[in-house]
């Protein structure tokens, strides 16, 4: 794994809001494919439709360094433009989204396999109800129910289903998850995680 920033440790509140009025999903990543955001906002309709009351903000477009598939990129645009409730925004630096993990209450990114996503610890370090996708790269971090949830890739329908059960969790509930993903992100710093890189490769070479 890669350590979080400890930018992300700093100033956090352990107090997650109620539920029980708009549930505030964000999405941090490049626009590709294979990040699961087209999914992620299918699920969300499925679920207004059926009266809840959620947003979704998704950052990362034209995230340097990524070639973003045009074509994917205007079926998005296509998407979001049929919702007021899809907000779309533009890369931004760690500092600002840093502050939209604060003020949300879900990050979701039910990406396919990758070797490790960062951008996960550092919404759990913000004490965001994290979602990714099950046998990923992150599965080993996340414990479905405990410090986080789990989700197949591609799946809107069981995505669905899993942004239900959050909602109807208690607020204490909640809590505890959220408190067991900040402590998650405590214990991989960037420099917890580099420490523990030389030691391996001291105790290994010995």
């Amino acid at each position: 794994p890669n350590g979080v920033d400890p930018l992300f440790l700093n100033d956090r509140v352990l107090d997650l809001p109620n539920l029980s009025g708009a549930i505030h999903i964000i999405f941090a990543s490049a626009f590709v494919k294979g990040k699961g955001l087209k999914e992620i906002i299918l699920a969300i309709a499925m679920l207004r439709d059926k009266g809840y009351n959620i947003d979704i903000r998704a950052v990362g477009r034209g995230l340097p360094f990524r070639n973003e598939n045009k074509k994917y990129l205007q079926e998005i645009e296509t998407i979001a433009n049929q919702y007021d409730w899809v907000h779309l925004e533009n890369y931004m630096n760690k500092r600002d989204l840093k502050m939209l993990f604060r003020e949300s209450h879900i990050f979701v990114m039910p990406s396919k396999p990758e070797t490790f996503g960062l951008v996960y610890l550092e919404a759990m370090a913000m004490g965001c109800i994290t979602i990714a996708s099950r046998n990923g790269g992150f599965d080993g971090i996340i414990k479905d129910g405990v410090n986080g949830f789990l989700c197949e890739e591609g799946n809107e329908n069981e995505l669905s289903d899993i942004i239900k059960h959050i909602r109807t969790m208690s607020e204490a509930e909640l809590l505890i998850i959220s408190k067991r993903a900040m402590e998650t992100a405590t214990e991989l710093t960037d420099k917890r995680v580099a420490k523990n890189y030389i030691d391996s490769v001291f105790n290994t070479s010995k």
